[in-house]
């Protein structure tokens, strides 16, 4: 199924699906959305083997990989923006004009994590002069229509229009590990009455400054969706704009153009002409040995096992089972010199989080964790612990009962959170 070209090139469902067969799930991915996101909660320190940055694309992977493990999707898409959004930019020339131009750091990773999707063979679609945005509408419709159910995986609430019984939207609202599942329902009560369909409309009056999108000056998501409820759309709330008082009915009735124009490019296309067969999209097919190869490659080792285990393959080659004697403890500054040698030199370092019911304290457990070689073990805590977790699992070769949850512990993290710098104010450098 694997497709060497960027743009997916596959039939689309010719017709629609028994009403009575069970649904499957197809989980279509926001590729620029959650490289962003990405990008701004793990620190851009942290590279591959080879120098090349892959914070980014770690992150994503971490998304991709909870993402399949907590919904179990019968089949996965990715789809990326590509070249200038001309669809929208021929009604709103400014359309997202103030943005500066991408961080070069993330833009390296984007052909880098497209590889490594075509190697894990998750189709990329992505379409000249057309957004990941209006590929995830045209998917969504599609696959509804098909008879699927259809789990779209974003950051941008602009896509809760798209939001029905079959279309849910999975939505990365802070950092990349805090997620909601927007319903029919979830997206009325987030805008206090204002349903899917009504999306662009809202749109319409309170703008979008993140895209340049102008909306009516003066009125914001409040008042907006006061405006829907009372009046039922903005058609309505413009026929009776003369009843709207004060300096906002001022502004609603000098700028109408502005709020329909608003509208009409806050409206998520379903008419990409992007060819996608979904009932080819399956997941996972990829072969265990090559995706083990691309992730030592990238030094992702430590999300090794948990890629294969998708799959139900064998992580033992990534990280053989072994027990380390404890007969030698080792104090702080031993057991980190101890770790950076064998770390260094290619040997495994065990590791392992004490569990917070073991700390005995009444506030918030700062992280602990025993970390193991062939030297001896010791016990490392709060700064020092997760400084280790993140140099060990960007560079060492990890053994641990729970690669898990020592990511977990980590990773995916806030943007405020960056690798914890030592006493001298730098991040841990075992060296």
């Amino acid at each position: 199924m694997a497709d060497e070209s960027n743009d997916l090139q596959l039939e689309a469902p010719a017709a629609e699906a028994d009403a009575d067969a069970p649904r499957h799930t197809i989980a279509v991915v926001d590729g620029n959305s959650l490289m962003h996101r990405a990008f701004h909660a793990i620190p851009p320190t942290m590279t591959a083997p080879d120098g090349r940055h892959t914070n980014a694309i770690f992150g994503f992977v971490s998304m991709f990989v909870k993402l399949v493990e907590t919904f179990v999707p019968d089949g996965v898409i990715c789809a990326f923006d590509k070249g200038k959004p001309r669809v929208r930019m021929e009604m709103l020339p400014q359309y997202k004009a103030q943005r500066p131009p991408m961080d070069p750091i993330l833009h390296e990773q984007f052909p880098m994590v497209k590889d490594l999707l075509r190697t894990m063979d998750v189709p990329v679609c992505e379409l000249e002069g057309w957004e990941g945005d209006d590929i995830l509408g045209t998917l969504a419709r599609r696959g509804e229509a098909a008879g699927y159910d259809m789990l779209l995986v974003t950051g941008d609430r602009d896509m809760y229009q798209l939001v029905t019984e079959h279309v849910n939207v999975v939505s990365t609202r802070k950092g990349v590990s805090d997620v909601s599942i927007m319903t029919p329902e979830s997206v009325d009560d987030l805008y206090h009455g204002v349903t899917p369909e009504l999306v662009p409309d809202f749109y319409g009056l309170k703008g979008d400054t993140s895209d340049n999108i102008p909306g009516v000056p003066g009125i914001g998501p409040k008042k907006a969706s006061a405006l829907i409820c009372q009046y039922g759309s903005l058609d309505e709330v413009i026929a009776h704009a003369d009843e709207v008082k004060g300096k906002m009915g001022e502004n609603l009735r000098a700028h109408i153009d502005d709020a329909l124009l608003s509208r009409r490019v806050a409206i998520i296309r379903t008419d990409a002409p992007i060819e996608c067969d979904l009932a080819s999209a399956k997941f996972p097919t990829f072969d265990p040995e090559t995706v083990r190869a691309a992730f030592s490659e990238l030094g992702f080792t430590g999300m090794t096992g948990r890629v294969l285990a998708l799959a139900g393959a064998s992580a033992a080659g990534a990280a053989p089972a072994r027990a380390f004697e404890l007969d030698r403890r080792l104090d702080a500054p031993a057991l980190l010199e101890a770790l950076r040698d064998a770390g260094e030199a290619g040997e495994w370092v065990g590791l392992a989080l004490v569990e917070p019911a073991d700390q005995g304290t009444l506030f918030e457990p700062e992280l602990s964790v025993w970390a193991s070689c062939e030297a001896g073990a010791g016990q490392l805590n709060g700064d020092a612990a997760r400084s280790l977790l993140v140099h060990a699992l960007e560079n060492w070769r990890v053994a641990s009962g729970d690669v898990k949850a020592l990511m977990h512990a980590v990773y995916p993290v806030d943007s405020s959170l960056a690798a914890t710098p030592d006493e001298d104010g730098r991040p841990f450098d075992p060296a």
